[in-house]
């Protein structure tokens, strides 16, 4: 059940190991601050881990990790995780950067919160969101934010794929706007 379209295959992700799209990376939008707020409102259960799949440089996990007790950020890019390790915060004790694909990476779970920022589109569904259930505590929570974007076009699919593998079966959508 992996609807995706064809632009977002292996070969387009390869563009986020050249140095242009590395350094363009820092003139993203970021989140706004409430997003960390209610990211850290999330975290119910112990240990306080949180897994930011496909971080880039960061944005999240150097923005959170001063809220939780460790950190994993993983990305595919290495271009990607030096830049985010010489950003500040990037050198933060509790934040372990990782090199690997959520696919297949190896993790030290549980997590009590998995954020995705701006890139689940990437990950090969079908394989990601059985692997997201299995790595998250009982009460966890995977989170998938956008900013400044209208849901994409296969959002129904993957509403789908939710609430096959969520064990939250009150799932619900929650929107933050910032103006």
């Amino acid at each position: 059940m992996d609807q995706r379209p064809d632009s977002y295959g292996p070969e387009v992700a390869s563009a986020f190991e050249e140095a242009s799209v590395v350094q363009a990376y820092r003139y993203r939008p970021s989140y706004p601050d409430e997003v960390f707020d209610w990211l850290d409102g999330l975290i119910v259960d112990q240990p306080r881990h949180v897994l930011d799949v496909g971080c880039g440089t960061g944005f999240l996990a150097r923005s959170l990790v001063e809220r939780v007790d460790r950190l994993d950020a993983l990305d595919r890019s290495e271009a990607m995780i030096e830049e985010g390790r010489g950003l500040p915060g990037g050198q933060h004790p509790r934040l372990r950067w990782l090199i690997g694909d959520a696919e297949h990476a190896a993790l030290q779970p549980p997590y009590a919160l998995i954020v995705v920022g701006d890139c689940l589109h990437w990950f090969e569904w079908s394989v990601v969101m059985p692997r997201f259930a299995s790595l998250l505590t009982l009460r966890g929570f995977l989170a998938s934010l956008t900013v400044g974007h209208l849901p994409p076009p296969w959002q129904d699919v993957l509403r789908q794929l939710i609430s096959r593998f969520s064990t939250n079966k009150s799932y619900r959508e929650i929107n933050i706007y910032a103006l």
